[in-house]
């Protein structure tokens, strides 16, 4: 989401629309739920990851987002493969993306700058301790950008594209559509 939006902003000429799929909860899009995720997930999760412990800190991390099943969720759709990509691949997020996240400074300030319509989506089955937090993140981007639709996606959490990939599609299909409307 941080990328889209910085391309927004610095090449709007590029970017017709935004897809926002669960804004992380940092930078801009911090909100009052964001601070029990320090203490809950991302910090052990950045410990192990300190300490060399990939595997735990995917693990850590997945089971915070993505609740008890994340696991199953990926072999399912990508194989045991996949998990396994997953878990080596996520050395960059631990590495710069979170830092990145936190970070950011995108705000009001650039929210103004943004013309675009955006689509923000969620999904509908959170794990309990996340559910407060992403109704305060789509809250937060309508606040940031008024133009922005919420999408709330029966059934899923923050895995969503690979819990329910048709209907990730088909809410942004629709979207997309009704703007050449």
């Amino acid at each position: 989401c941080q990328i889209g939006l910085a391309l927004a902003i610095e090449r709007p000429e590029l970017v017709r629309s935004l897809a926002l799929l669960e804004p992380a909860a940092g930078g801009g899009f911090e909100v009052p739920a964001s601070a029990e995720l320090g203490p809950a997930f991302v910090g052990p999760a950045l410990a192990a990851f300190q300490a060399g412990e990939l595997g735990a800190a995917f693990d850590s991390f997945m089971r915070g987002v993505c609740g008890e099943g994340y696991r199953e969720i990926i072999e399912g759709r990508l194989g045991t493969t996949g998990v396994e990509n997953a878990i080596r691949e996520s050395a960059f997020f631990f590495r710069d993306e979170i830092g990145a996240v936190l970070e950011s400074k995108f705000g009001s300030e650039q929210a103004a700058k943004i013309r675009q319509p955006v689509l923000c989506v969620e999904g509908g089955a959170q794990p309990a301790h996340l559910a407060l937090m992403s109704r305060q993140i789509s809250e937060r981007t309508v606040q940031l950008l008024p133009q922005t639709q919420v999408v709330i996606v029966p059934r899923v959490n923050h895995a969503l594209p690979l819990q329910d990939p048709e209907a990730v599609a088909q809410v942004i299909a629709s979207f997309v559509a009704g703007l050449t409307q």
